[in-house]
């Protein structure tokens, strides 16, 4: 071959080499827009101890719009009638002086008496589209009344005609035809008189009361584990006034929420701070109806497929109250009669004794040293009833409290409650994640210090971030997913754990208005960890690269080792890439993405998007503002 044959073909080689893009290694594989990160671990250093499903459940109180408005379907407010039309804190109106029947009524201190052409109307309602309500309330006299209900200029009337000369039910029903948050009702008297009382209004898809929307958000948030109803509530709360038949338990004030009447100086200045609360937490914040107590509950946590914790009162009440408690719940006679959902027995197991009695704040508060001695009472007569049930103390590691009621009452306690809530650092997301990641931490480490603890183990049956009115953002549910994971790593010690709060409230999962629920960035943390986790905590090392923003990863594994979950936290606005040569398939992809780190759910606004992929792929890719969690299969 000749030197210019040979120079030909060189070039001939050089143009096709060129021009074959499928042998170019930078146009084969596109360069990565973001940040590989190599993970090591071992499979050897996994945990032995399983960890409890019971970590990612939550925690429901009588307290602002949780209960009512958020879990409870009711639309009026005051149905009850708790005080006279036009008077105190009543929330019905009239352009007539109306009479209220105080001998006789027929639950609670007052019914409204109507005569031909008075009325009385209710505004500021929640109404759905296409929507049917059902309604009815409790009458006596000869009269027809008419129900009328309007929004905007549309009037729709309904009419019953009362006979009866003792309280009966009257039903009645409608369908919505637009979506309105206020909305008006108003019942008139066009002939006659009669009595009324316990009037209600609710959709009619409700669960034995309860909001179906808020419900099926609820199953997606899937916690194993509830914890009701309190909090400060309970230390001023009777089970007896939440049980029977639901329209004749009497509206009562909440104690702790209101305040006792003793504490205020006149009753003007009662109703000041009346008004004033119920303006900002709405009326049942204020006023607690009852309607909603141990047996709604119970047929919730059924419904949800969830473990019922409740908490007893050890503040104003007293062991009796408590013993009655169980005996209601689990067993076939005494209070059990009085059950009107189901006959049987309940059979709750998990039962805790009082809240936060170590404070000050709290209605019944007492020094440790007598403290312990009512516990013990409590436990005693509690388990006289029902010897089976596990009984979670009060503690407050933080203090000497903890560790004084294990020298005192360690026989009378299988766990100990802790609660704490975190600093916020709304401009640094590092130090707002890991403010509620190292107050676990340090919990934690109390706990296992405390000298005799033994086998008692860790209730954090409230954990959130303090002092918080914004509805739980993207970075707040990144703060619960890192405490989980130190939960998950020291599931030796932490056995149950209940997220504060479910609804409404302090950054409830949910985000409940009139007619809509919104889930939100605790609740979509809990669920993709309870959703997706495996039951071994795994440690993983991982170098923490400069100048990239704040991220967390942590790893669980199953049984058999064979396969691992990761859960990743990203905050920022980069790709972060996982890579380990023991990945074999990624099967599933669960993850939360935020517009921004603030990001929520409400009426106006859609940030927060959870995508799950079965699809598989050799990619472990998060994205920015995340939370994402996958599946992986491991190499043999």
């Amino acid at each position: 071959m000749n030197k210019r044959f040979k120079f030909l073909s060189s070039l001939l080689m050089v143009f096709a080499l060129t021009n074959c893009k499928d042998t170019t290694p930078s146009e084969q594989t596109p360069k990565f827009d973001g940040v590989d990160i190599n993970p090591t671990f071992s499979l050897t250093e996994a945990s032995t101890h399983e960890i409890n499903p019971f970590v990612y459940g939550t925690f429901i109180e009588h307290i602002g719009r949780c209960i009512y408005t958020g879990i409870w379907a009711e639309i009026i407010n005051d149905r009850k009638f708790v005080a006279p039309i036009n008077q105190d804190v009543s929330q019905w109106t009239s352009d007539q002086d109306i009479a209220m029947e105080t001998t006789n009524p027929y639950q609670g201190k007052y019914s409204p008496i109507l005569k031909k052409g008075d009325s009385i109307k209710q505004t500021g309602l929640g109404l759905k589209n296409n929507v049917e309500y059902n309604g009815y309330l409790y009458a006596k006299g000869t009269a027809e009344l008419q129900i009328k209900y309007y929004y905007d200029n549309v009037e729709n009337l309904v009419t019953i005609k009362v006979n009866s000369s003792d309280y009966k039910k009257y039903e009645y029903s409608f369908v919505s035809d637009v979506d309105s948050t206020k909305a008006k009702v108003e019942f008139i008297c066009t002939n006659g008189s009669l009595t009324l009382d316990s009037v209600s209004l609710m959709p009619s898809d409700n669960y034995h009361g309860m909001r179906k929307d808020t419900l099926d958000i609820l199953k997606e948030l899937n916690a194993p584990f509830y914890r009701w109803p309190g909090g400060n509530f309970v230390s001023g709360y009777d089970f007896y006034d939440g049980i029977g038949e639901r329209d004749l338990r009497e509206t009562k004030r909440n104690l702790h929420y209101a305040k006792p009447l003793d504490t205020f100086s006149s009753d003007e200045e009662r109703l000041a701070n009346d008004l004033m609360r119920i303006g900002h937490s709405g009326f049942y914040a204020i006023y607690e109806p009852n309607d909603y107590g141990i047996e709604e509950f119970i047929l919730m946590c059924k419904y949800l497929n969830a473990e019922p914790n409740i908490v007893v009162n050890s503040g104003l009440g007293d062991s009796q109250m408590a013993a009655d408690e169980v005996e209601f719940c689990n067993s076939s006679s005494g209070y059990g009669l009085k059950r009107i959902i189901q006959k049987e027995p309940y059979n709750i197991k998990y039962w805790s004794i009082g809240n936060e009695m170590n404070g000050d704040w709290q209605l019944g508060h007492m020094p440790i040293n007598e403290y312990t001695k009512k516990h013990n009472e409590f436990a005693t007569k509690m388990k006289e009833v029902d010897p089976n049930i596990k009984l979670i103390a009060v503690g407050d590691n933080w203090s000497d409290w903890t560790s004084r009621m294990v020298s005192s009452c360690k026989n009378n306690m299988d766990y100990t409650s802790e609660h704490y809530y975190a600093t916020r650092y709304e401009t640094d997301v590092k130090k707002h994640i890991q403010s509620l990641k190292n107050q676990t931490i340090t919990r934690i480490s109390k706990h296992r210090s405390i000298v005799g603890i033994g086998n008692i183990k860790m209730a954090i049956d409230e954990y959130a971030y303090e002092n918080a009115e914004s509805t739980s953002r993207l970075k707040d549910g990144m703060g619960v997913a890192s405490a989980l994971n130190e939960m998950q790593a020291n599931a030796d010690v932490v056995k149950i754990a209940c997220y504060s709060s479910t609804v409404n409230a302090t950054q409830g999962n949910l985000l409940v208005d009139k007619v809509n629920a919104y889930m939100e960035g605790s609740g979509y943390a809990l669920s993709l960890y309870r959703n997706n986790c495996l039951s071994y905590s795994l440690p993983i090392n991982y170098r923490i690269l400069s100048g990239v923003d704040y991220y967390e990863i942590s790893a669980t594994t199953n049984k058999e080792k064979n396969q691992i979950v990761l859960s990743v936290i990203n905050t920022g606005t980069t790709k972060l890439r996982i890579n380990n040569n023991k990945f074999d398939k990624v099967i599933k992809t669960d993850a939360l993405t935020g517009l921004y780190l603030e990001s929520i759910n409400n009426q106006s606004a859609q940030e927060l998007t959870r995508k799950t992929s079965n699809t598989e792929t050799n990619e472990v890719i998060c994205e920015p503002y995340s939370i994402t969690l996958f599946t992986i299969n491991l190499k043999k």
